[in-house]
C-alpha cells in the first residue's frame, strides 16, 4: 500500500512537470490567446495572479511596474490602484473654523499617533514663480475639495487651481475656466482620469476639466424633473462615485450629476434622502448641522442626527437598487458617556456635550468624523473605538466652535502623471516638490 501511494505521487509530479513544460513551449511559440488579451504578461500567469502579486508591492515599486508594458499599466491602474487605495489609512482631516469674533482657523488634524511632527507642516504653500512647494503655517490657498487622496486648492493671486497629491508631493496648476472667480468647484477622481467640475452662477452650464486632455470644456446641464435650474445646493461637500457627482440640495434631495468622459451634456436628476423629513435640510444654519454625506469602499453613505430619537442614523445607498439601507444607529447618550469623551468634557467643564457630524472616514465603512467642544474625533461604531484627531496649529479654544468645512484626505498611490493616460504624455504643467 505504501508503494502504491508513492507511485501515485510520482505520477502526479510527472504530470505537473509535463504540463508546465507544455505551457512554456506554448508561450515561446507565441500563444494567440496570450497576445490578444490586453493584460497578459511575459510570464505564464493569469491576470488574477499577477494582480495578487503586484498588490503586495510597496507603492513606489508598484508605480515603477507601470512602465514595464502597456498590459501591466492597464492592470495596475484599473485593478491594483483601486484595490490598494481604500486599504490605506486615513491621513487626516482639513478643517476650517470661523469663531463668533470672525477669526478664521485652518489646519490639518491627524490621528493622535501621527500628529507629532507632521501637522506642523500644514497647509502647503505653492510658489507659482519657480514651481516649488513650501510648507508654512499660513497659506494663501483655499481648499475647495478633497477626493480619493487628491486635494483641490484655489490660488486667488493668479487666479488658478492647484491639484495636489499629498502622497507623491506632486501638484498641477490649472487656470480658471473663465474670468469669473465666483464658481463652486469640486473634484471628480476616477480610475482613468481626474476631473475638476466648476459650477458658475449660470446653472445651465458647467465647466469640466479633464486630465486626459488638460483643457476645459463647457457643457450644458440637462435637468430631469423634479430638479430644475432653481434647485439650490446649500452645502459644499460632494461625493464622486461611479461616474456620478452627488451634491446635497433642497428641498431634501441629493442632486446627482452624470458626467461622462465624452463631450456630451451633463444630466442632473435627484435621489430622495432617507429618514424623517423634519430633521432634513432645514432653513438656516441649524438644518445644515444635522447631516452629512461621504463615501467608503465605493459606497455612498449618508448620516443624519435625529434629536427626537437621540440617534445618529447611518444609511448606505445601493447603486443597483437605487434604495437606501439603514446600516447602523448610534445613541448620542451612549456616545457622550464614552470614557475618552468624559475625560475631555471634565477637563474643559462641558456640561452637555454637543455633536456635529462632519464627514465619513473614506477608508473605513464604519467610521465617522464628529465634532464635540474642544475635540474632533473619528468614531468607529462597530468596534466602539474613538480616535482623537489632533493638530498643533489649531488652538484648543478654536475647537470650541464647530468647523464650517471638513475635508478628509487619504492616500492616492498613483502619481498625477500616471493617472492621466494620454498618448502625448503632456506633463509640462506637472511639477514635483523638491526636498520633500
Amino acid at each position: 500500500m505504501k508503494f502504491m501511494f508513492h507511485d501515485m505521487y510520482e505520477r502526479g509530479k510527472m504530470k505537473a512537470m509535463v504540463s508546465l513544460v507544455s505551457k512554456k513551449i506554448a508561450w515561446k511559440k507565441g500563444d494567440a490567446v496570450r497576445q490578444t488579451a490586453p493584460g497578459r504578461n511575459a510570464v505564464p500567469l493569469s491576470d488574477d495572479l499577477v494582480v495578487e502579486v503586484l498588490c503586495r508591492l510597496p507603492a513606489k515599486s508598484l508605480m515603477r511596474c507601470c512602465c514595464v508594458c502597456r498590459g501591466w499599466y492597464v492592470l495596475i491602474m484599473s485593478c491594483c490602484v483601486p484595490r490598494i487605495t481604500p486599504s490605506l489609512p486615513l491621513l487626516g482631516c482639513q478643517i476650517r473654523i470661523v469663531t463668533p469674533e470672525d477669526s478664521v482657523f485652518e489646519g490639518a488634524l491627524l490621528p493622535q499617533a501621527e500628529a507629532a511632527g507632521v501637522a506642523d507642516a500644514w497647509p502647503p504653500m505653492f510658489s507659482a514663480d519657480d514651481g516649488s512647494l513650501d510648507y508654512v503655517r499660513h497659506s494663501p490657498l483655499y481648499l475647495r475639495d478633497s477626493s480619493n487622496g487628491l486635494m483641490l486648492f484655489v490660488q486667488f493671486a493668479k487666479p488658478n487651481y492647484v491639484l495636489w497629491n499629498p502622497t507623491t508631493k506632486e501638484f498641477l496648476s490649472i487656470p480658471f475656466p473663465s474670468k469669473n472667480r465666483r464658481v463652486f468647484s469640486v473634484l471628480a477622481v476616477g480610475i482613468k482620469n481626474v476631473k475638476v467640475v466648476a459650477f458658475p452662477r449660470d446653472k445651465g452650464v458647467v465647466y469640466v476639466f479633464s486630465s486626459q486632455t488638460c483643457t476645459w470644456a463647457e457643457r450644458t446641464v440637462k435637468y430631469i424633473r423634479p430638479v430644475d435650474r432653481e434647485t439650490s445646493t446649500p452645502l459644499k461637500r460632494s461625493v464622486y462615485l461611479h461616474g456620478r457627482l452627488f451634491r446635497l440640495g433642497q428641498p431634501r434631495r441629493l442632486l446627482r450629476y452624470t458626467i461622462s468622459d465624452d463631450d456630451v451634456d451633463v444630466v442632473c436628476d435627484s435621489v430622495k434622502l432617507p429618514g424623517s423629513d423634519h430633521t432634513g435640510v432645514g432653513k438656516g444654519r441649524r438644518g445644515k448641522k444635522k447631516w452629512c454625506i461621504g463615501s467608503s469602499g465605493g459606497r455612498l453613505q449618508f448620516a443624519q442626527k435625529d434629536h427626537g430619537l437621540g440617534l445618529v442614523q447611518i444609511w448606505v445607498f445601493g447603486f443597483d437598487t437605487s434604495e437606501w439601507d439603514l446600516v447602523h444607529s448610534v445613541s448620542l447618550q451612549a456616545l457622550a458617556k464614552h470614557p475618552q469623551l468624559v475625560d475631555v468634557t471634565a477637563l474643559f467643564r462641558v456640561v452637555n456635550p454637543k455633536f456635529k457630524l462632519l464627514t465619513f472616514d473614506p477608508v473605513s465603512d464604519d467610521g465617522m468624523i464628529i465634532w464635540t467642544p474642544n475635540l474632533i474625533f473619528c468614531y468607529y461604531w462597530k468596534s466602539g473605538n474613538l480616535i482623537p484627531l489632533q493638530g498643533p496649529n489649531i488652538p484648543n479654544d478654536a475647537l470650541e466652535h464647530p468647523p464650517v468645512d471638513a475635508f478628509p484626505f487619504t492616500q492616492w498611490v498613483a502619481p498625477l502623471g500616471l493617472s492621466r493616460p494620454d498618448k502625448k504624455g503632456n506633463l509640462s504643467s506637472l511639477r514635483q516638490t523638491n526636498g520633500v
